[in-house]
């Protein structure tokens, strides 16, 4: 029997250090971004797997 994914929640927590200069505030909002895309990316990647089935 198939499983059927009604919902699909996806919590993450990113925490920066609040002492950082401006140019390590910049290196963090670009490392934020790939990890967002990182993530995203596998969570297409899973659902697509699930599809193929």
């Amino acid at each position: 029997m198939p499983v059927i994914i009604n919902e699909l929640v996806v919590s993450v927590s990113v925490s920066a250090d609040n002492n950082a200069s401006a140019s390590s505030s910049e290196v963090n909002s670009t490392q934020k971004e790939e990890i967002l895309k990182e993530c995203v990316e596998r969570v297409i990647e899973i659902l697509n797997l699930k599809n193929e089935r």
